[in-house]
């Protein structure tokens, strides 16, 4: 029976030595948005940039009409995004729209912020949680 413990001591070594390597490697964190280059933001999600002079929050999706693929409407539709902007000590909330229709970007604090996309694609009763946004910001 002590020819067991050996074993047993073993073992146990060999999993508490084993268990680092198991565990799930952490993400990268995502690059940070430059000016100038195209970046997605999730409902509540803000991205700085210019070196913390500029910050655009994604706010809400209070509306959103856009035609589903599988189905032919009348027109295209039209999601309407909800932006806060903070540049220049100032902070302002804008309508930006998926319909260039509407305005589809907006400028402020020296800045131009444009709604390049809105995901997921149209269909009924989509959560703001899975909502994305892919947005452009450049200097005026």
């Amino acid at each position: 029976m002590n020819a067991v413990r050996p074993v047993r001591w073993v073992v146990a070594a060999g999993i508490v030595l084993a268990a680092p390597g198991c565990a799930a490697a952490e993400p990268a964190p995502a690059p940070l948005p430059e000016l100038g280059t195209e970046f997605t933001l999730a409902a509540g999600d803000t991205a700085v940039l210019d070196e913390g002079r500029v910050a655009v929050l994604f706010r809400d999706v209070p509306e959103d009409s856009r035609c589903p693929a599988d189905v032919a409407c009348a027109w295209a539709g039209d999601a309407t995004v909800i932006t806060e902007v903070s540049a220049g000590g100032a902070s302002s909330a804008h309508e930006l729209h998926s319909n260039p229709t509407f305005p589809t970007e907006v400028s402020t604090g020296g800045y131009r912020i444009a709604l390049r996309s809105v995901r997921p694609p149209a269909r009924a009763e989509i959560p703001l949680s899975e909502y994305r946004v892919r947005l452009l910001v450049t200097r005026e």
